[in-house]
């Protein structure tokens, strides 16, 4: 693969033959873009009709947009726009990254279903990341398949979801804060429809998605938890994952006693915080770090709003076998 053009403005990559059509690189197209974007140059990588299915990692502050036709099937890929320049425009879904427009110096990333016109019809949608995490997780198809896969379903069916980096926060007031203001944008800068919002938190993110409802349940339309940490308690005492100092980071030195009745999933279930929660909850079969029992518990405890459903595999493999279908059909039926 060679680029033959220092300072391009656009890079046509095509899937069939890898060639180009302005001459501008030949060889594999991701490569080619993968290659180009590292050099930070700005742009717009444009891809041409066709299947792409080679592995590439594509950060950069260039724009990436596919024309009608364009696929991606490598699970591999990642996508992440520039910060406060680039977009990626794939499979029918626009992301763009942001830098301290939600909060004070905070990263957001925001994908919306292309053509997104921001007309106030489409509820919004928060992500909550996991653990030593960050928004990014949303486009990372290295590390994070099965939830990149799932958000651009839900992308895909047309709601707008926005992704902002909390920090490893585990349900504490700075989590809240932050999720406070994501509503506040994407309601009034994205244009999402007014009222309640849905909330998808994946690991550590669903502590924060159950604490954010149990402050704001009337402004909660559903939630949904891939792999939702249920009982900090429970990763605390075991270090499940590693995570015991990760949680004392949050809270100085987390105990049940002090904090459980407020900040833990569980406790403040079962005392009824989040009676009539619209809840879809996914379990791993064998995961080692948010128990399958401790979800159970809180779905239980929340009761008939809420849905126990249990997948195969440990935690973060285990969001690969989420069916995507059945998440959006939950967020389609529970949109006010």
């Amino acid at each position: 693969m060679t680029i033959t053009s220092n300072f391009p403005t656009t890079l046509y990559a095509a899937a069939a033959g890898g060639g180009v059509s302005t001459g501008r690189s030949s060889g594999d197209p991701m490569a080619a873009a993968t290659a180009w974007s590292a050099s930070r140059w700005g742009g717009t990588i444009r891809l041409a009709t066709g299947t792409y299915t080679g592995t590439a990692t594509i950060p950069s502050r260039a724009s990436v947009n596919a024309q009608d036709g364009a696929t991606i099937t490598a699970t591999g890929l990642y996508l992440l726009p520039g910060l406060d320049a680039g977009t990626v425009t794939l499979n029918g879904v626009t992301s763009s990254r942001r830098s301290g427009a939600v909060a004070s110096s905070v990263e957001h990333l925001l994908m919306v279903p292309s053509g997104w016109t921001g007309d106030g019809t489409k509820m919004g949608i928060v992500y909550l990341h996991g653990a030593t995490g960050t928004s990014r997780q949303m486009v990372d198809g290295v590390n994070q398949a099965g939830l990149k896969a799932l958000l651009l379903a839900v992308a895909q069916a047309g709601y707008p979801i926005l992704g902002v980096s909390t920090g490893d926060t585990w349900g504490n007031d700075t989590a809240m804060s932050r999720i406070d203001a994501a509503k506040t944008y994407l309601q009034g800068t994205v244009g999402a429809k007014a009222g309640d919002i849905a909330l998808i938190g994946g690991s550590m993110g669903g502590a924060n998605v159950l604490n954010w409802c149990k402050r704001n349940l009337a402004s909660v339309a559903c939630a949904v938890g891939p792999v939702p940490v249920s009982d900090i308690s429970d990763i605390h005492t075991n270090n499940r994952g590693g995570l015991a100092s990760n949680i004392n980071g949050a809270y100085g030195t987390w105990s049940e006693a002090t904090y459980g009745a407020a900040r833990n999933p569980v406790t403040f279930a079962a005392a009824g915080d989040l009676a009539g929660l619209k809840y879809q909850a996914w379990a791993g079969a064998s995961d080692t770090i948010c128990l399958k029992a401790t979800v159970q518990s809180v779905v239980t405890s929340i009761g008939g709003t809420a849905e126990y459903n249990e997948v195969a595999g440990e935690h973060t493999p285990a969001v690969a076998a989420i069916p995507p279908a059945s998440v959006v059909a939950f967020l389609d039926t529970n949109q006010p």
